[in-house]
């Protein structure tokens, strides 16, 4: 079933992941990025390898099953991503 609110909502929120000045002025604000951060740290097991592995390891001494996966949904250039 359609949902045009939840259409419109979703597609602003495609365009601020897409927009790179908003990212660079949200995260440029201490304020703004704390909450930003706090934010995904719910959906992020972090900025690292390590990180990723510790928060694992976190969810599996708690009994749950893991997996983890690279999302590098911000990189625009092939040469970047196939670095990374």
């Amino acid at each position: 079933m359609e949902d045009p609110i939840r259409d419109a909502v979703a597609d602003v929120l495609r365009a601020w992941a897409l927009d790179e000045d908003l990212k660079h002025a949200v995260m440029s604000s201490p304020q703004l990025s704390t909450v930003v951060e706090r934010i995904a740290r719910r959906y992020s097991a972090g900025e690292t390898i390590d990180d990723a592995i510790a928060a694992a390891r976190r969810s599996m001494a708690r009994g749950h099953l893991v997996s983890v996966e690279y999302s590098g949904e911000s990189v625009r250039d092939a040469d970047l991503a196939a670095a990374e």
